[in-house]
């Protein structure tokens, strides 16, 4: 098993601030950082949301699932 799968799994029921870089339209979901991701280095929070968001905007999330390198999650809160 990757060693980032393993790290990821520890992640799961977490809550995380991430910020919104955008929407994935493939996807249909919104995908960012939280503050433990480096831009080009460590994997994405690709999450759900209820109501829009806007680029740059602050959310806290909670992980729900994992891939190899990144997170899955929902907004807890907006």
């Amino acid at each position: 098993m990757l060693i980032s799968c393993e790290n990821n799994e520890k992640q799961l029921d977490k809550e995380f601030t991430a910020v919104v870089e955008g929407f994935d339209r493939f996807g249909e979901c919104w995908f960012g950082r939280t503050a433990n991701d480096a831009p080009d280095i460590d994997g994405k929070v690709f999450f759900t949301s209820e109501k829009p968001l806007a680029v740059g905007e602050y959310v806290k999330i909670r992980v729900t699932d994992t891939l190899d390198y990144d997170l899955i999650g929902e907004v807890t809160s907006e």
